[in-house]
């Protein structure tokens, strides 16, 4: 997470109207963050993380839920969302974030069947 956000930054250090590498710098840097405080680098918790960074989070677990990994095979929706929502819950996600993801969780699913590997 640091190392991505100090590559933006050195990116942005070229760039005088960087509004958009201010924001992904925001992201990388904290979207490893938990609302409990239980995450990294900084262990910043509940309304002190960045929107920005807490909406990632959530697509971030989304997206490692639903993918291969060389450590895992793909979860389906249904086990990805028990995950989420059993697993992580309150202490991971913001609450509001959590609750319009629950609200549109069947977009997320539709996209990422749509993007599904089929290797």
């Amino acid at each position: 997470a640091v190392i991505g956000a100090n590559t933006l930054k050195e990116a942005a250090a070229g760039s005088p109207q960087s509004a958009f590498l201010d924001l992904a710098i925001e992201i990388a840097n904290y979207h490893h963050e938990r609302y409990n405080g239980q995450g990294y680098p900084e262990g910043l918790k509940g309304e002190d993380i960045p929107m920005s960074a807490a909406i990632m989070s959530l697509a971030d677990n989304y997206d490692a839920l639903r993918t291969r990994r060389v450590y895992k095979v793909p979860f389906d929706h249904e086990k990805s969302m028990k995950i989420i929502i059993v697993e992580h819950g309150k202490a991971y996600f913001n609450p509001q974030v959590l609750t319009a993801f629950l609200e549109n969780a069947q977009g997320f699913a539709a996209v990422a069947d749509e993007l599904e590997d089929k290797d």
